[in-house]
């Protein structure tokens, strides 16, 4: 039986939970950092800090006890967890908070610092490519029968990246939504340049990206 009042234990323990606490807060900072969606879950995110802790204790207590290794297993295999991920990519830092986790409480600490490292300046340097490369925002246009649909697509052309029309409502005044693409997410388009002869009204819908 494992004697908990050990002081060489405590000391080893305090020590990995410090290393656990610190990867789990990277994560926790990386995923606020490059989080794209329009409403960011400051919840989720600290979850990521606590699945990292969780983690390694599950892994500290399966390593030295056998019994309780088999409980654990019997325990988590009844587990459902019902609410659906809004975004795909927060299923890989669930992951990678479960895996720091695992490496802190196996003691393998060299494995961790590395993994932590290369996890970061992957998700840095794809976070920056995307930003760099384009941003989508929506363009919805109200116009009459005057309008000639092939210059206006022309001047869509001109004015931006790539366009996709989503929805076309027809009638007397009739309108368009279109999904629009900038470059090096700049809004360089003057409104006035796509506003041809027929068109009513015209507006520009830009995502915000929370402040952090």
């Amino acid at each position: 039986m494992i004697n908990y009042f050990n002081i060489e234990l405590i000391k080893e323990v305090l020590f990995e939970v410090a290393i656990a606490i610190a990867c789990g807060s990277i994560i926790n900072i990386i995923y606020r950092k490059t989080y794209k969606g329009v409403a960011l879950s400051k919840n989720f995110a600290n979850t990521l800090t606590g699945l990292t802790i969780i983690s390694y204790f599950i892994i500290k207590c399966v390593a030295n006890n056998t019994l309780v290794s088999l409980g654990m297993v019997g325990a988590l295999s009844i587990v459902r967890f019902r609410n659906s991920v809004k975004d795909s990519i927060d299923i890989m830092y669930a992951f990678w908070a479960i895996a720091q986790g695992i490496l802190v409480g196996a003691q393998e600490y060299f494995l961790s610092i590395v993994f932590n490292i290369i996890m970061v300046i992957v998700l840095m340097v794809m976070f920056k490519l995307n930003n760099k490369k384009s941003k989508k925002m929506i363009l919805i246009v109200r116009y009459n029968d005057k309008m000639n649909l092939e210059i206006f697509d022309e001047r869509l052309k001109k004015s931006f990246k790539s366009f996709l029309i989503k929805e076309q409502k027809i009638g007397k005044i009739g309108e368009i939504i279109v999904e629009v693409m900038s470059l090096n997410n700049q809004i360089n388009t003057k409104l006035e340049d796509i506003k041809i002869d027929g068109v009513e009204d015209i507006s520009l819908i830009d995502y915000v990206e929370p402040i952090i």
